[in-house]
């Protein structure tokens, strides 16, 4: 009867500390080596502590080839790496595509996202959508990308609009009432303000001659009706205004009066003007109750302020000198706000990280910004499309800023942007794209992996369907004389496929 031995229950005893022991170290050094592992650390075939970050790498089209430092992995995208701390070139293949490659540092216990590299096909043909006899007057897409309006036609108030997700079917004729519009005596035009959230409504600028003299007019047409359309200029009852969407919403306005620096709000239902801020010679608004702005109202004599107001209250940002061109924008990146800043008469552009917050908290007069993007001339402030990089141009130098790893990219492209561009613009969340020498350009964030594509006119913006399977331009053809009809110039809508017959 062991139970009643006294020195077998001591040693039993004993054998089981041990064994408790034992499985402590084991979990101990079971728990490093999976900590180890979690920061990275491992050991490479020499049996050496190293220590590995992780990358993930997607690409679109998927299943394309991943080369580092001119190696072929056994993995393709989308995947992740497993790789030791150092400098890499990755170069992304598929059959059919243009590569994809940049240099990147792999630190150890670091995660990095190349989530975003786009593969282009080799080859681009471009077929015929529609072909109109002159230059369309207008030519814009919905925010979603779903549909795409043109005007051009005899009658100055006929539309048509296309279907992206149904890019076989026909044109749907869209008519806003003639007596919408006012009647000009001399030439016309349609301009692109903004399109409402609801992608049903576009309020547009009608530029006309009336007894020789230039005017204006606000139009709010609605691609789902066309007869619901309105003239939001008569509704208002200000021809001088300026006006742009609150909130993206087709019935609430912005109303800036350039004769009084005095900006206004008003409704749809309720026309009447009501004082938001006075001395306003610049706003950028954001949602209902955000605004930024530039006024007069300065402390220092000869410096504008740049301020942001929010419901009631207003916080000054900063000062800056006087110009024609304010740069100011803003957006809101995983729960924080950032804020550019900048006038064109200097050549630096400031970029800001809750700003307000950093008022209030420490009671400062102004903010300190995070980041100083030098822009000699600066012309045009933006956001990615997903908000993650700040953008600054002039001209063609560009300085861009990534608020989610906190690194700037400061360069000049040598293509130049065709007339009457002005400035690049956002193909999605990580590319921006212009037109240069009658093309496409499209380069990554950060100026690499640039790509010249289809043939494109530079008065219009570049388009994409929601699922960038095509891209859409207007380009000028030449039609062969023939015995009945002289050569001519007509214009086309075309599409150009972003997969290989094989992906679509």
């Amino acid at each position: 009867m062991d139970f009643l031995d006294p020195q077998k229950q001591k040693r039993h005893k004993v054998r089981l500390l041990i064994g408790y022991a034992l499985i402590a170290v084991a979990l101990a050094i079971a728990t490093t080596i999976l900590l180890y592992e979690a920061y990275g650390f491992g050991i490479d075939k020499n049996g050496k502590v190293i220590q590995n970050g992780l990358v993930f790498l997607s690409t679109r089209p998927d299943a394309a080839n991943i080369v580092l430092n001119n190696k072929m992995n056994k993995a393709t995208t989308n995947t992740r790496l497993q790789l030791p701390a150092g400098q890499y070139h990755v170069k992304l293949q598929r059959d059919g595509y243009r590569n994809w490659e940049r240099n990147i540092t792999v630190v150890g216990g670091d995660l990095q996202h190349f989530d975003y590299p786009f593969l282009f096909p080799n080859q681009l043909t471009t077929s015929a959508v529609k072909q109109y006899a002159t230059v369309p007057n207008l030519v814009s897409s919905t925010p979603d990308r779903h549909w795409v309006l043109v005007q051009n036609s005899g009658d100055f108030t006929s539309f048509e609009l296309f279907d992206l997700t149904k890019p076989k079917n026909p044109a749907t004729a869209i008519n806003i009432p003639k007596n919408v519009i006012t009647a000009a005596d001399g030439a016309q035009t349609w301009e692109e303000v903004e399109w409402s959230d609801d992608n049903r409504h576009v309020l547009l600028k009608h530029g006309y001659q009336k007894s020789g003299q230039p005017q204006s007019e606000y139009i709010m047409l609605d691609r789902g009706d066309g007869a619901q359309s309105f003239n939001l200029t008569k509704s208002l009852g200000n021809a001088s205004a300026l006006v742009q969407l609150r909130d993206k919403a087709y019935d609430q306005y912005w109303v800036y009066e350039p004769a009084t620096s005095t900006l206004n709000t008003a409704t749809l239902k309720d026309p009447t003007l009501v004082s938001y801020q006075e001395h306003v010679l610049s706003f950028k608004p954001y949602g209902n109750d955000k605004v930024l702005y530039v006024t007069d109202q300065s402390t220092t004599p000869g410096k504008v302020a740049i301020t942001w107001r929010q419901g009631d209250e207003s916080f000054p940002l900063r000062e800056v000198t006087p110009s024609a061109n304010y740069m100011i924008d803003m957006a809101q990146y995983d729960g924080d706000w950032y804020v550019i800043a900048g006038s064109s008469a200097e050549n630096k552009v400031y970029i800001y990280k809750n700003p307000v917050s950093e008022v209030q908290d420490k009671k400062a007069a102004f903010p300190s910004p995070i980041r100083l993007l030098k822009i000699n001339n600066p012309n045009y402030v933006s956001f990615s499309a997903n908000t993650q990089y700040v953008m600054a141009e002039g001209g063609t130098s560009f300085g861009v800023y990534d608020v989610f790893n906190e690194h700037q990219y400061v360069y000049t492209v040598d293509a130049p942007l065709d007339a009457p561009q002005t400035h690049a613009v956002w193909m999605d969340g990580a590319r921006l794209m212009y037109v240069s020498g009658g093309k496409r350009t499209v380069f990554d964030y950060d100026s690499t992996n640039r790509q010249t594509l289809d043939a494109t006119l530079p008065q219009f913006k570049p388009i994409f369907d929601r699922d960038y399977k095509f891209a859409y331009s207007i380009t000028a053809q030449t039609q062969a004389a023939t015995a009945t009809k002289p050569a001519a110039t007509v214009y086309q809508l075309g599409d150009t496929p972003m997969l290989t017959a094989k992906d679509q």
